[in-house]
């Protein structure tokens, strides 16, 4: 907890934290720290509540997500986005599923979806020679998630030297955006 407390004191504004498999326990895709005992406040999952509110209250400005303020998109890291997309939830309490959302939601949870341009593969990190996606792919993703209603993480890992690659193609992508929405009006 005192990493956090310095990070988000120390460092400047952090307008956001990503917490990977929120309020789930280690194992799996979970990594965090070994316990004996799971029900001990500092151990996964019990510990979630205990960092939210530090979070919370050294920062309220920070938005955890996936977490307490911030949804993922039931498509996992695909960067697709779920259809139809509703932003309204049903559970006050921090802890939310897929299916507490929906058109009578009373409490508004932004949902987002996330994805790594280095695909196929869903590699998050840097690997020589792996391939990523093109312009046309990153649209098709950005129609499938933002013009669903969710926000579009997509990660760009840099290289080994801290170079992160650059998509040639992506100048088209603020044209895109206007010709695809422009409205043309009668004078």
């Amino acid at each position: 907890m005192g990493m956090f407390a310095e990070v988000l004191t120390n460092y400047g504004p952090i307008s956001r934290l990503w917490w990977d498999h929120y309020m789930m326990g280690c194992g799996g895709l979970s990594e965090c720290p070994a316990c004996k005992d799971e029900t001990d406040p500092y151990c996964f999952p019990a510990a979630w509540p205990n960092y939210t509110q530090l979070v919370h209250d050294i920062s309220p400005e920070t938005l955890l997500g996936t977490g307490p303020d911030v949804a993922h998109s039931g498509g996992g890291e695909t960067g697709v986005g779920d259809y139809p997309v509703w932003n309204g939830c049903n559970n006050t309490g921090g802890i939310y599923t897929h299916n507490t959302f929906g058109p009578q939601g009373y409490v508004f949870l932004p949902r987002e979806a996330d994805a790594t341009i280095q695909n196929p593969g869903d590699a998050w990190f840097w690997k020589k020679g792996h391939a990523f996606w093109n312009a046309s792919q990153i649209w098709q993703h950005y129609m499938l998630t933002v013009g669903r209603g969710e926000a579009f993480i997509l990660n760009l890992p840099p290289d080994t030297t801290g170079a992160v690659f650059i998509l040639r193609a992506n100048a088209p992508m603020p044209f895109s955006l206007g010709s695809t929405f422009l409205v043309h009006r009668m004078a």
